[in-house]
């Protein structure tokens, strides 16, 4: 029996014992599910059932992919960008989609796509053009981005044909 106890306190000891790093704080799941945030030092879990995820608060780049779209004078351009995200609540981030990095990229091509199609291609090649495109963008996508927690610092985007 005492056998049996010593090797439970070690599996515990082994997996149910975690250490968060200074500068990051732990997003603990429980059965999947948001439980709760901590702070840097020892985290007590329930082995093999809650998960900890390590958050940095430092800048993130974010690749928007390439993507085929038509401008308002019926030229067929391809726009893609980058996307420089700082995680601000990281409960939201964790807590309300299933992947922050994923849904920021989307919601960005999908913005990408909408304000090309309302723009011709050489009011985007301008310069003076471009920089208010790229507002319209940072200003809808940050909209957007507020309800998960995630500040959008910038926007570089690129549009071809």
């Amino acid at each position: 029996m005492i056998f049996i106890l010593i090797i439970l306190a070690i599996i515990y000891g082994f997996f149910g014992i975690k250490v968060v790093p200074e500068k990051k704080e732990g997003v603990v799941f429980r059965g999947g599910k948001f439980k709760e945030l901590r702070k840097p030092g020892m985290v007590l879990m329930i082995p093999f059932y809650d998960k900890l995820k390590l958050v940095s608060y430092d800048l993130k780049d974010l690749n928007v992919p390439q993507k085929m779209t038509t401008a308002a004078d019926k030229e067929k351009l391809y726009a893609s960008g980058t996307v420089t995200i700082k995680i601000k609540e990281p409960a939201k981030a964790y807590g309300t989609v299933s992947n922050y990095e994923e849904s920021i990229i989307n919601a960005m091509s999908d913005l990408l796509a909408k304000e090309t199609s309302k723009t011709t291609y050489t009011d985007l090649k301008s310069s003076v053009n471009k920089k208010e495109f790229e507002d319209k963008l940072l200003q809808d996508l940050k909209e957007q981005a507020e309800m998960w927690g995630i500040d959008v610092r910038k926007i570089k985007t690129v549009v071809d044909r």
